[in-house]
C-alpha cells in the first residue's frame, strides 16, 4: 500500500532538511546530531548510510523510512500483546501504524 505511493508528493521540508544534513561530512553530519534535540540521532546516521548505499533518487530516499513503517506494523504489534491489549485493540494499533502517512517521509 504504502511503497506505490513513494513519489506521489514532492519534497516535505523534513525530508529536504534531511537530505542536506544527511549530504554533508560525517564531521558536520555528527556535529549535527549532537546540537539537534528534536530528531532522534541514529536515524540522520542510518540515512547517510542509506544514501551511501543507494544514490539519491527521490525514490531511494523515500524508501528507508517507508521500509521503517512497514517494519512498524509487527513490532506494534508484538508490543499490544506483550501489554496484554485485546484483539480488538491490536487491530486498531495496526491500522494506526499502517496508515499514518508521517511514517512514509523523512
Amino acid at each position: 500500500m504504502r511503497l506505490p505511493l513513494l513519489t506521489r508528493d514532492d519534497f516535505w521540508f523534513d525530508e529536504v532538511f534531511t537530505y542536506v544534513v544527511t549530504s554533508g561530512t560525517w564531521r558536520d553530519l555528527f556535529a549535527f546530531v549532537v546540537a539537534d534535540q528534536t530528531n532522534p540521532p541514529g536515524f540522520y546516521i542510518l540515512a547517510k548510510l542509506w544514501l551511501l548505499v543507494g544514490g539519491e533518487s527521490e525514490a531511494w530516499m523515500r524508501l528507508l523510512p517507508c521500509l521503517l513503517g512497514i517494519a512498524l506494523g509487527p513490532v506494534t504489534l508484538q508490543l499490544l500483546r506483550t501489554l496484554g491489549v485485546r484483539w480488538r485493540g491490536q487491530i486498531i494499533g495496526i491500522v494506526l501504524v499502517a496508515s499514518s502517512p508521517v511514517l512514509t517521509q523523512w
